[in-house]
């Protein structure tokens, strides 16, 4: 019989690459919605803005980080992964 192994993310920040798509945004917006910190990946500073511009509650946004890179080029985002 397996186990299951639990992790407690609330204390955690999830990197997120892919956040401007259509499946990045929904995944993003969940995350954002129960409270956690996001820190995502994006190349188009006008789609992550639209996003931002659109996305309700604002406060929850407070638990968003942008950080600018290509994820084909893991030197542009090494430095954010721990």
């Amino acid at each position: 019989m397996g186990s299951i192994c639990l992790i407690k993310i609330e204390y955690m920040t999830v990197f997120l690459t892919g956040a401007t798509g259509f499946v990045g945004k929904n995944v993003l917006e969940k995350l954002l919605m129960k409270n956690l910190k996001v820190r995502v990946l994006v190349r188009n500073d006008k789609k992550i803005q639209k996003f931002i511009q659109s996305f309700s509650p604002k406060n929850y946004l407070k638990n968003l980080e942008i950080v600018y890179g290509d994820a084909t080029k893991p030197e542009t985002y090494e430095k954010y992964i721990e």
